[in-house]
C-alpha cells in the first residue's frame, strides 16, 4: 500500500504512534509479516496485536502460543465500550511548514456519536490519522485512547485486491484463523445487512463498485469489535436508501463514533454532537 494522501496536504503511511500519542513519543515501524497481518495493520493503523498474532498462528512475545479464547460474543466490543471520553488538547500539526491543525481542542464523548465538519482540506482527515495512530502530532496530547481501540474507515477503502469482499471483512475479526468459519459467518451476516449479497461477497474489490467497497470497509471495521469507530466521509457515493441502512447499522453496532462529514444531514440522522473544525482551533 505504501503512503496514501490523506486529503489534508499530508500523508497516511505505515507507522503507528505509541499509546496515548503524547508529544515526543517515538513511532514504531510495522513489523514485516504476512499479507493478512499487514492488511489489518494498514487498515486500522495500529501495531500488531495479540489478535493479529493468533490470526496468523504466531507466538506472542513470551514465546507462547496464543491462549484459548473465551466463548465469543459478537457484541462484546460494543457492550464494554470506552471507559472515558477521548480528549484532544492543544493539538498541532503542520506539513512542509504549513499548519493544518493549530491549538485543536476536541472531546469525543464516550458511547455516542461526535461529528466533525468543515471545509475541504482544513484538517479533518488529519484528526482521524492522529486518533488512530497513523500520524504523530507536532504538539499537544490525546487522552483516553489506546491505538488498538480504534477501527477507522478511511476515504480510500484499503482492501486487499486479491481477496474476496467476504475474506477482506473476516480478516479483521478477533476470532482469528482457529475460528475462521465463525468469522466468515459473521462477516457474511454483516455484509448482507449492508446490502451486499452472497454473490457480490465472493467478488474481489476490483470487481465491485466504489460504494460496495466502502460498505465492505465499514463491515470490516464493525467486525473488529473495537469500541471507537472513526468514519472519514464513509457514505459518499451511496444512494439515500443504502445510506440510511448503513447509518442505522453503525448506530446499532458501534459504541463510540467520530463521524467526519461535509453533510450536516448525515450527522443529524445519526444523532451526533456536531462541531466545525475551524471553531475548535485557536
Amino acid at each position: 500500500y505504501g503512503t496514501v494522501p490523506n486529503g489534508d496536504g499530508g500523508a497516511i503511511g505505515g507507522t503507528a504512534a505509541t499509546a496515548g500519542h503524547t508529544t515526543g513519543a517515538e513511532s514504531t515501524p510495522y513489523t514485516a509479516g504476512t499479507a493478512e497481518t499487514l492488511c489489518a495493520k494498514e487498515a486500522f493503523g495500529v501495531k500488531e496485536t495479540d489478535c493479529d498474532k493468533r490470526a496468523i498462528g504466531e507466538k506472542d512475545k513470551h514465546g507462547k502460543a496464543g491462549q484459548t479464547e473465551p466463548a465469543y460474543n459478537p457484541r462484546a466490543g460494543a457492550d464494554t465500550g470506552l471507559s472515558s471520553d477521548i480528549a484532544l488538547k492543544g493539538i498541532e500539526k503542520s506539513y512542509n511548514g504549513r499548519y493544518v491543525l493549530h491549538g485543536l481542542n476536541l472531546t469525543v464523548s464516550a458511547h455516542g456519536v461526535t461529528a466533525l465538519t468543515g471545509a475541504s482540506g482544513i484538517g479533518k482527515s488529519t484528526v482521524a490519522a492522529i486518533l488512530c495512530g497513523e500520524t504523530k502530532p507536532d504538539g499537544g496530547t490525546v487522552l483516553g485512547l489506546e491505538p488498538e481501540m480504534c477501527a477507522p474507515v478511511f476515504q480510500e477503502h484499503r482492501l486487499l485486491p486479491w481477496h474476496s469482499a467476504l475474506e477482506n471483512c473476516a480478516l479483521c475479526s478477533p476470532l482469528g484463523r482457529k475460528r475462521h468459519s465463525e468469522a466468515i459467518r459473521e462477516a457474511s451476516e454483516l455484509l448482507s445487512l449492508l446490502g451486499i449479497d452472497e454473490k457480490e461477497q465472493s467478488k474481489t474489490p476490483p470487481q465491485l463498485s466504489g460504494g460496495m467497497n466502502q460498505r465492505v470497509a465499514i463491515a470490516r471495521a464493525l467486525i473488529s469489535h473495537r469500541p471507537f469507530l472513526i468514519l472519514d466521509e464513509p457514505f459518499r457515493g451511496l444512494d439515500p436508501e443504502t445510506k440510511r441502512r448503513v447509518m442505522d447499522l453503525v448506530n446499532l453496532r458501534a459504541d463510540t463514533v467520530l463521524l467526519i462529514t461535509h453533510s450536516r444531514e448525515e450527522a443529524e440522522y445519526m444523532g451526533a454532537k456536531i462541531y466545525r473544525l475551524e471553531e475548535l482551533m485557536s
